[in-house]
């Protein structure tokens, strides 16, 4: 998940500040956006939609939220 800003009262404990470091396109409705955390780099799939509501650009600065749960 992805934010603007860091979120408070939500159960996901890790919340990465990071920047937007490009957008791809996987097909009309889904983009793959990529975020510099740190040294590391973290792929987050959204739709389309969400890229243009949120004016996600690259440069942009974005928290990456992550439920521990989710990875396998």
């Amino acid at each position: 998940m992805l934010a603007k800003s860091r979120l408070e009262g939500i159960s996901a404990r890790n919340q990465l500040a990071g920047t937007i470091e490009r957008l791809e396109a996987i097909d009309p409705a889904t983009t793959d956006i990529f975020v510099k955390v740190g040294e590391a780099r973290i792929r987050a799939r959204i739709m389309a939609k969400t890229v243009a509501d949120l004016v996600l650009v690259p440069g942009a600065d974005i928290f990456v939220i992550i439920k521990s749960a989710s990875i396998e």
